[in-house]
């Protein structure tokens, strides 16, 4: 990440929010989020901030509004898996990790032939909590290890 373009947008982000950002803090936020998002990923996000959001955010916040938020994803794979079930279409395009997730639940056919409302809730949960899992999994590998004193400094190369 580019750490001229992330030092604008969260001065920018500080002044609307009325923070003040020590070094440290601003250091911190820096190396979680280089290690998860590109310049123009952060830049994105940090306008929708900007934009939309009330409160200060979390680096986190930066990373949903860039990637999206993994559980209500799932949820809409959920719903389109249910919905090739209803048609009878087992040919149902889902992402990769939407696709680990049926297999999770079981598969299409436990999905579609599921007897009652308590084994389909079942399901869903599995299905759920595979598809947070995986991605989960995918942003812990990104992060930094921490460092000591991790201080920005804008004339070092990143």
């Amino acid at each position: 990440m580019d750490r001229t373009v992330f030092l604008r947008e969260m001065s920018l982000l500080a002044d609307r929010f009325g923070r003040d950002m020590t070094p440290e803090a601003m250091g911190r936020y820096f190396e979680t989020l280089r290690a998860v998002l590109d310049t123009s990923e952060f830049e994105a996000a940090a306008r929708f901030v900007f934009d939309h959001d009330s409160f200060w955010p979390s680096p986190a916040r930066f990373v949903e509004v860039a990637r999206g938020n993994p559980r209500e994803e799932a949820e809409r794979e959920w719903r389109r898996l249910l919905d090739s079930c209803a048609r009878g279409d087992s040919g149902v395009l889902l992402s990769p990790d939407g696709a680990a997730a049926m297999r999770a639940a079981g598969g299409w056919n436990a999905v579609a032939y599921c007897g009652d409302d308590y084994g389909l809730a079942r399901r869903r949960r599995e299905f759920v909590s595979e598809f947070v899992a995986r991605r989960d999994a995918v942003a812990r590998v990104a992060l930094p290890t921490p460092r000591p004193a991790l201080l920005l400094d804008v004339e070092a190369d990143s």
